[in-house]
Formats: C-alpha cells, sequence, structure tokens
C-alpha cells in the first residue's frame, strides 16, 4: 500500500540535489503503481557510522524506521540483501530483522527466494517502471544517479547484461566498462556468486564473449589474488572491522 523513502541512509542529509532526483524517480513510481509514498529524514547513519558502521547496524536503522512510523500499518517489509542458499552476518538479516517487531506491527525480511540474478532476469527485466526508474548506486560518484562505475552499479550492469536488458534500463548513464569489469579485485568473496551466475547465465545462451571474457579475469583476481591484491585485503578488513571504515 506504502513505499518508504529514507534521506539520510545512502543518500546524505547535505545532497540535496541527489535527493530530489531520487524523489522524482520514487514519486513517479509511487503514482504509477497505486502506492502511497511516505518519505522519512534522518541523521541516524551520521551518528552510526560513528560507532558501529553502517554494514552491521542499518538492520538496526531499518528497524526503528518501522516502528516509528508503523502505528497503523500491520506489516513492514524490508527487502532482503541475499537468497537463502547464501545468507551472512549482516545487520538486516532475516533471524534479526523480525524481531524489530512490535505487538502491532510486523517487520518481514522478504526476498530469501531468489538471487539476484533471478530477481532481475524474472521481475526487473519484465517491468518497464523498474527499467525506467531503478537506483542501486549508494556511492554518488559525480552526483549521478546511477554512477555507473561503483562496484555496485558494476555488480548489477554485469548482471541485467547477462540477461539481455542492460541496454533497455534508462538510469545507467554510461555503458557498461568491460576493462573496469576485468580489473575488479577488491570486493568481498562472497559477492563473486553473482558474478559466476552471470557467467553462467552467459555461457548457457552463447552471449556476449567480451563480457564473459571479463567475469572470468575477475574470478580469477578474487580466487587468486596477487601479494599485492592480498595486503589491500587485509587492510580493507581491518579498516572495516577495527575504525569502521575511517582509514
Amino acid at each position: 500500500t506504502h513505499l518508504i523513502f529514507t534521506h539520510g541512509f545512502d543518500i546524505a542529509l547535505d545532497n540535496q540535489s541527489m535527493f530530489k532526483e531520487a524523489i522524482k524517480h520514487i514519486t513517479t513510481v509511487a503514482d504509477e503503481d497505486s502506492k502511497e509514498l511516505i518519505v522519512v529524514e534522518t541523521n541516524l547513519r551520521e551518528f552510526l557510522d560513528k560507532y558501529l558502521g553502517w554494514e552491521m547496524s542499518h538492520g538496526a536503522a531499518l528497524g526503528s524506521i518501522a516502528q516509528f512510523i508503523g502505528n497503523g500499518f500491520e506489516r513492514i517489509y524490508v527487502p532482503g540483501t541475499t537468497d537463502v542458499n547464501n545468507i551472512f552476518p549482516l545487520g538486516s538479516h532475516p533471524d534479526i530483522d523480525p524481531l524489530w517487531s512490535s505487538e502491532t506491527t510486523e517487520i518481514i525480511h522478504d526476498g530469501l527466494e531468489a538471487s539476484r540474478l533471478e530477481k532481475i532476469k524474472n521481475k526487473i527485466a519484465n517491468s518497464e517502471l523498474a527499467l525506467e526508474h531503478l537506483r542501486v548506486c549508494y556511492s554518488n560518484y559525480g552526483n549521478k544517479y546511477n554512477c555507473s562505475k561503483c562496484n555496485k552499479c558494476l555488480r548489477t550492469m554485469v548482471l541485467m547484461a547477462s540477461v539481455g536488458v542492460l541496454d533497455k534500463s534508462k538510469t545507467f548513464i554510461l555503458p557498461l566498462d568491460l576493462k573496469a569489469v576485468g580489473r575488479i579485485s577488491d570486493i568481498p568473496s562472497r559477492e563473486l556468486r553473482h558474478y559466476k551466475s552471470a557467467l553462467h547465465e552467459l555461457e548457457v545462451n552463447n552471449r556476449n564473449p567480451e563480457l564473459q571474457n571479463a567475469i572470468k579475469s575477475t574470478i580469477k583476481n578474487i580466487e587468486h589474488p596477487s601479494t599485492k591484491m592480498l595486503i589491500r585485503q587485509v587492510l580493507r578488513d581491518i579498516d572495516t572491522n577495527l575504525t569502521n571504515g575511517r582509514m
């Protein structure tokens, strides 16, 4: 019945231009899908980043927003990060999110039944509304709706290209950079499943051999890292676990 958008999570409170761009898209989606839009503004992330780090605290932030606006809602859905076969420790988690429920408002961790590739292939690829307004970027490089350069943009573009719908998307400002894909080396090994599923999809359908080679290079970078890459991974882990990303 409603869509909830929170300003202050992936878009900084002082970034009004990006907020206005996002709201324009979300309002269109809400109107066309007959949903009522609720917009929340919060400095929760600014606070949590200082002490816990967003990766492990965003589930609590989502739960608090749900309870803040929950009066009158029987249930509120939190979209899941991964599928049931690839659950890992994270702030938003299928075993934890429901515990933020109250006597009146149930919080549901939704979407465990499908991988990211399956969600794109079976849902987004068949929705003109999604293809016209999809936003995945949290890096906001160049203050663009989807920067098309960060790891999350590249991963999503690879998955969309693997099912043949990237060229139908209206929100990625640059074409997929195959050289950038082939150089990816600074992602957690758990994210390789997305690239492996994309590679399988491409091979089964005999599609885009250049992208296949780029993905194979990424897989090699992560599974057989050079000494330089290993040092970077160790430093990244120290940064994440001890300084909450401040290094």
